[in-house]
């Protein structure tokens, strides 16, 4: 590119990748333009719609749940589209067991009627602890075995998905339907 004489713009930006806030890489850039007429404007668009696109590429989705049908269970995919494992319902237990691609068991999920609430067990049958909703606050809560609070999971309207939070406060990442390809898809929050 040629510079002319007129006026510039010099614009450093710095963009940084984080994934639970380890820096996995990190591009400094210098853009130079010259506001003065249409062309100008159109390389300003295509700046600001190359940032945009950047930004949007930092929240990737992680993973995606489709029902099968044809086997009657619940499969889980990675951004890839690789399978990474799948949930199937034991109608004999009563319970929701997930499995990994080999077939190896996972964990298990059973409604307690009694406490109303879905307690959850590891591949050996140990309590690893237990999800109930909480009306007052209209949002579903997640406790480890000892019965402190590890999660919460609200909806949000405005934007149509589930939010999930850590006991802080801070967004972990959300769930949201794709009608198009009629599935869940959850995205981790990186910030």
């Amino acid at each position: 590119m040629i510079l002319s004489g007129g006026f510039y713009y010099l614009l450093f930006v710095k963009f940084i990748f984080l994934d639970n806030d380890r820096i996995l890489s990190q591009v400094n850039t210098v853009i130079i333009f010259a506001p003065k007429g249409e062309k100008e404007d159109n390389m300003i668009r295509f700046i600001i719609l190359l940032l945009f696109l950047v930004v949007a590429s930092t929240y990737a989705q992680d993973l995606s749940q489709k029902y099968n049908s044809l086997l009657d269970r619940y499969e889980f995919y990675d951004s890839y589209g690789n399978l990474k494992a799948y949930a199937k319902n034991n109608t004999l237990l009563n319970q929701l067991e997930y499995y990994d691609v080999y077939g190896n068991l996972i964990k298990t999920e059973k409604q307690n009627s009694l406490l109303d609430r879905t307690e959850t067990f590891d591949n050996y049958g140990n309590p690893k602890g237990y999800e109930k909703n909480n009306p007052l606050l209209k949002q579903r809560e997640k406790y480890d075995n000892y019965g402190n609070q590890e999660l919460t999971k609200k909806w949000n309207s405005l934007l149509e998905r589930y939010e999930i939070y850590d006991i802080y406060g801070n967004m972990k990442g959300y769930y949201k339907y794709n009608k198009l390809l009629n599935k869940w898809e959850y995205f981790n929050s990186s910030f």
